[in-house]
């Protein structure tokens, strides 16, 4: 897949991520076009969403972001879950586990698996990238501004594209803290605070796109570090992406 390729690829997924915010009708309606043998799975318990689609090649899998207060109850439980396999956020890996035996009962095994998510869907599609890849071929990751769902010591997840967008200053991509022994996974689509994608931007340079949007945010009346997070911010970047060279 070349990077044209790669980018389209994570265009798609934006779309799904942001769909995952809908209603199963809402869903249904928005998919029938494209896809096929939609599934909507929930968990009363953690309050865990998330659909599930297919096309020709590949099953997809959309993890649902924060949306209510049972939600943030699973962010905030950020002791670790040790597996055979990795250290996992406590939170996102109970998540996770309450929805993932459906999910494998919903998966076409012909055709390739591609998760996605965003935000809290974007943790809870990590962890299950990570037991899905212990049996099965994974072929994508995508996560948009994703807080950080495994450990520092965690080995690299077995896949073929592991993806995470940032939005220049997301508040939420730095959650939990590296201190706690968290990290990220993946290669990186960096938003600046122009709208401009880098995908060789140095901490220094990220540093310097932070503290602009800081300032614009001041000058503006709003938040930054919260204005970059919502997923319709992200899917907006890539209606019109211009790649930084």
């Amino acid at each position: 897949m070349n990077q044209i390729e790669e980018i389209n690829l994570v265009k798609q997924m934006s779309e799904l991520s942001l769909l995952s915010y809908e209603s199963p009708v809402r869903i249904t309606q928005r998919l029938h076009d494209r896809y096929s043998n939609f599934t909507f799975i929930e968990d009363k318990q953690t309050d865990t969403q998330c659909f599930l689609c297919e096309d020709e090649d590949y099953n997809y899998i959309t993890p649902r972001g924060t949306t209510s207060l049972e939600d943030w109850k699973t962010n905030i439980a950020c002791g670790f879950v040790y597996t055979d396999y990795g250290t996992f956020h406590k939170g996102f890996y109970e998540a996770c586990n309450s929805v993932y035996e459906r999910i494998l009962c919903e998966l076409d095994f012909n055709k390739g698996i591609i998760i996605q998510g965003h935000s809290l869907g974007g943790g809870i599609g990590g962890v299950c990238a990570y037991m899905l890849s212990q049996e099965y071929k994974l072929d994508a990751l995508v996560t948009f501004g994703s807080p950080r769902y495994c450990s520092s010591d965690t080995p690299k997840l077995n896949c073929l594209y592991n993806i995470r967008v940032v939005n220049n200053n997301d508040i939420i991509v730095r959650l939990p803290p590296r201190v706690f022994g968290y990290k990220h996974q993946g290669k990186l689509y960096y938003f600046t605070e122009g709208g401009l994608l880098d995908f060789n931007i140095s901490l220094w340079e990220a540093f310097l796109y932070r503290m602009g949007g800081v300032i614009d945010g001041i000058m503006e009346i709003e938040l930054d570090s919260i204005a970059d997070h919502p997923m319709a911010v992200y899917d907006g970047l890539f209606k019109d992406i211009i790649i930084c060279a």
